[in-house]
Formats: C-alpha cells, structure tokens, sequence
C-alpha cells in the first residue's frame, strides 16, 4: 500500500502506516534484515548515500570537416551523461596524432580522407566514438581542369574517390546519395536519393565535386541534369548549388530553386519515383553572367550540390559538367522567374 489517507499528501505514508510496516519488519526474523543498515548502504538507501556518476557519452556533433593540405582544425565535443575527467582523441594523418585536451588543433600535412575518435572517461568507465572519414584534407592545387569537365556517375571508382557524401540525417542509415545504375538520363548510371523514405523536413544531404581549375574555362558555365517528382501537391524540396575556393572549410550558395523549376511536371506521386522517359529531366544552367568573379578566377574550386528535405520524392542528379560557353536553360525557363541567384549582380 503506497498511499496515504490525508487529503493533501496521497503519495505519502502516514505516521501509523509507517509504524505499522516496521514493526512487521522487525517482527519477522526472515525480512528483518532489509531495513538493517548494512543492506541499506548495499542498496545505496542509507543516510548520506551518494551514487557513482554515470559513464559520459562521447558526441560530436558538427559534420564532415574540410581543410586544405598543411592546414589547421580545432576539434569541439559535445557530449553528455555523467561528468568527464578526462579525454582522449587520436587523429590518424593530423599532428599531433593524439591529444588529451577537450578542444585540441590538429594540423593535416597530408592529402586524403581520416578517421577521427574520441574516448571520453570518468571513476565509473569510459565510452568512445570513432568518426569514419570525417576529415577530407585536399591539395590547395585543383585535381582536374574545368575544361570540358563531365562526371557522368558511370565509373564507380572515380565517384568514390573523386567525390564526397555527407548525411545530415539524424538516424544512422537514413537515404543519403549514392550511385543509382536502374536510372540516367545519359549512359547507365547517376546519383539518387532515396528522399520518399526516411528524410526528415530540412534535414540536408550533399554531395560534392573534386577540386577544378575553373580559369581553364572562358566563360564558364555549370550544367547538371535532374529528374524529380513532388510527393504531394505542398513538396518543397530545395535544390542548391554551392562552392568553395578553401578546400570546402567555407561554403558560398550560388543557386537555390524549387520544384516549380526543377520538378518535370506539376504532378505529384505517392510511390517511388524512377525516371523511365528523357522528358523526365530537366537542364539546370548556371549561364556565366551567374557566376561569382572568385569562381572564375580560381585554380582551386568545389562545388556541392545540397538537397534540402521538404517531403518530396525521390531526387536523380547526372552530368555535373562545366561548359565553356552560356548555354540557355532548357524548357526556356527563366532563371529570373523561378530560381534564387547568389550574388545578384
């Protein structure tokens, strides 16, 4: 019986029940021992009891980060649980390659892709996260020439190694771009997304270009191909088009637009959406007089295309290419009318 009788302290105990539980207690030599004082220091219910705190959980919140080679990263974490004495972070490829500050800088000398793991501790234990590929370091030189530059998803090797994913999904496995070769608007093969399953509402996912020597091109020109369809009539997906002339530390939009520019029609479709017909696409062009002078004027630029989650259905990217002459946008519609340009000139 856990309930007073008074009118104003039901979770309570009265005097007399407390009495009357007692004196049972003691009355039985069986059960007597649970109130005794040794089983209540065993059970952590005598006076002053204080408990071991909780093993802490390491986290670290901030996504994939990019630095160019011979540049530095400071590192933050944001983990919770019980009190941390003591940290410990290795840093395969960085210098130093471990550390035991909370918030060290690591210097990466050296081009490729690294793990990241931190172990966190207190009297009670230790927990730990390692982070595969977390950190993408790149030459400051660019990989490729602009110049008739195409990435047509066919190869899968040279996606893999030219091209980075990040999910910026909330569960572990949610759809992120991957090659798809059931779809192409050109040859066997393109990149989709899986955004009718598991993509929450302005969650992102990006995908981003090798580095390019963008002043190889007069007058350039970025030109991708895009086959989508609206989930429902309300379908407000975004598709962006950023760079960065820092090895990807620093991100600059240039293009954000709706499905009223990019989706093949005004339909929607509650199941998934495949691309079976070249109708089906549409041409994104990025003419020249869009794009920013430091793009231009680079030796060293990447470029990622950012799908931002808004209930749609599934999304399929092919023929990233940079031209070298303006190319109009195909079905003659208008940049103006229907899509956001950064900077406008």
């Amino acid at each position: 019986n856990y309930m007073g009788y008074g009118l104003n302290c039901l979770g309570m105990f009265t005097d007399g029940q407390k009495r009357r539980m007692l004196a049972a207690i003691n009355g039985a030599t069986r059960i007597a021992p649970i109130a005794d004082t040794a089983n209540a220091t065993l059970t952590g219910t005598n006076d002053g009891y204080t408990a071991a705190p909780c093993i802490p959980t390491p986290e670290i919140l901030a996504f994939d980060r990019f630095v160019c080679q011979g540049g530095s990263i400071t590192f933050s974490e944001e983990s919770y649980g019980g009190p941390i004495t003591s940290y410990s972070w290795s840093f395969p490829g960085g210098t130093p390659s471990t550390s035991t500050q909370s918030s060290p800088t690591i210097t990466y000398n050296t081009g490729g892709n690294y793990d990241v793991v931190l172990r966190v501790s207190n009297s009670s234990g230790t927990d730990s996260i390692v982070l595969s590929n977390y950190v993408h370091v790149t030459d400051s030189k660019s990989r490729y020439s602009a110049f008739k530059y195409v990435e047509g998803f066919e190869n899968s090797s040279s996606f893999a190694n030219d091209w980075v994913v990040i999910n910026e999904q909330v569960t572990a496995g949610d759809p992120e771009w991957q090659r798809a070769t059931f779809a192409s608007k050109n040859g066997s093969a393109s990149l989709w997304i899986n955004n009718l399953s598991g993509s929450y509402v302005s969650g992102k996912d990006k995908v981003i270009s090798p580095t390019l020597k963008m002043t190889d091109v007069l007058n350039p020109s970025i030109v991708f191909d895009v086959a989508y369809r609206r989930r429902t009539s309300t379908s407000n997906d975004k598709l962006n088009l950023l760079y960065s002339v820092d090895c990807g530390a620093t991100w600059t939009i240039i293009l954000s637009t709706t499905p009223a520019f990019f989706a093949y029609d005004n339909n929607s479709q509650t199941n998934n959406f495949f691309p079976t017909q070249g109708n089906q696409w549409r041409t994104v062009t990025i003419p020249s007089q869009f794009i920013p002078a430091l793009v231009k004027n680079s030796d060293a630029v990447k470029f990622m295309i950012e799908l931002e989650h808004g209930d749609g259905n599934n999304m399929y990217l092919d023929d990233f290419r940079i031209n070298g002459q303006t190319v109009g946008i195909d079905e003659e519609r208008s940049l103006e009318e229907n899509l956001t340009v950064y900077p406008n000139p």
